[in-house]
C-alpha cells in the first residue's frame, strides 16, 4: 500500500548558486508564490496518499524542523540531520535507519515534477526494479544532462550536462529505490546518488518512468523566478476550479 512506503525529501544542500537571491534559509524554504517551496512537495505526497516523510536536512536544517515540526497536513514528518555534508547518496544512507519499507520514494527538495506517484510505484514493482528514476522531456538538456532508456524503460545511458543540447529526457529528481541499494553504501561517507550510485545499475535493474508533467527546479536564480510564475499560475487555476 502506498500509505506504508517511506518517503525521503532531500533537503540538505547548501544552494550556493541560489544564495544571491535566497541567502537566509535553506533552498527548500525559499518562498515561491508566497509559500516555502517544500510545501508543494508535501502537498504532492499527501495528495498521493503518502503518510510518512523523512526530511533529510543539512545546511540550516534546523529551520525546516522548526517550521514544520512533526506533521504537515496528513503527513507524519521526521528528520535525518547531517552533521557534515554527505551528498545525495550519503544522505540517503544516513537516513536508512528511519526507513520502514523495502522500497523508499525519494524526492529532490529543490525540484518539482507533476508526475503520477502511484504509477511510478506500480511501474517499479511491475518491472522488479532495484531503482526507478522519473524522467521528463525538456526542450534543452544541456543544463541537466540526459537519460536514455530502451523501449521497455531500461536505462542504457546517462550523459553529463553540457555534453549534448536539444530536446531529450532528463532526471526529474523523483526515484523509487530498494533499500538493498542503500545497504551497499558506506555510512557517513560523501556519495553522489546521481554520479556514483545510479551508474552502477545501468543496463541491469535501473528503469526510467517517463512523466509528461510540469517540471521545474529552483537551483539557479532564473529558474527560481520561473517557479514564481508557474506556481502563481497554478494557484489561479486552482482558485478558478473552486
Amino acid at each position: 500500500m502506498i500509505s506504508e512506503i517511506s518517503t525521503i525529501v532531500l533537503a540538505g544542500g547548501k544552494g550556493t548558486r541560489l544564495q544571491t537571491v535566497v541567502a537566509d534559509r535553506p533552498k527548500p524554504l525559499a518562498l515561491v508564490a508566497g509559500r516555502p517551496f517544500i510545501e508543494y512537495l508535501f502537498d504532492q505526497l499527501s495528495n498521493a496518499g503518502i503518510k510518512q516523510v523523512i526530511v533529510s536536512t543539512g545546511y540550516l536544517g534546523e529551520q525546516i524542523q522548526r517550521q514544520f515540526g512533526e506533521t504537515y497536513s496528513t503527513l507524519s514528518l521526521c528528520y535525518s540531520q547531517e552533521c557534515v555534508p554527505l551528498g545525495t547518496g550519503g544522505a540517503l544512507r544516513h537516513a536508512l535507519p528511519l526507513i520502514t519499507s523495502q522500497q523508499v520514494l525519494v524526492l529532490n527538495g529543490d525540484s518539482y515534477c507533476d508526475t503520477d506517484i502511484i504509477g511510478l510505484l506500480e511501474s517499479h514493482k511491475t518491472k522488479d526494479a532495484l531503482v526507478t528514476i522519473t524522467t521528463v522531456a525538456v526542450p534543452d538538456i544541456s543544463r541537466y544532462g540526459s537519460v536514455t532508456a530502451t523501449q521497455e524503460g531500461l536505462v542504457s545511458d546517462f550523459q553529463e550536462k553540457g555534453i549534448k543540447a536539444g530536446t531529450g529526457f532528463i532526471n526529474a529528481g523523483i526515484y523509487v529505490i530498494d533499500t538493498s541499494v542503500l545497504d551497499t553504501l558506506a555510512p557517513d561517507t560523501m556519495i553522489s546518488l546521481e554520479k556514483e550510485v545510479l551508474p552502477r545499475y545501468i543496463g541491469k535493474s535501473l528503469y526510467a518512468f517517463a512523466s509528461n508533467g510540469t517540471f521545474i527546479d529552483i537551483g539557479v536564480p532564473e529558474d527560481y523566478q520561473r517557479a514564481q510564475q508557474l506556481f502563481q499560475r497554478i494557484a489561479k487555476e486552482q482558485q478558478g476550479d473552486e
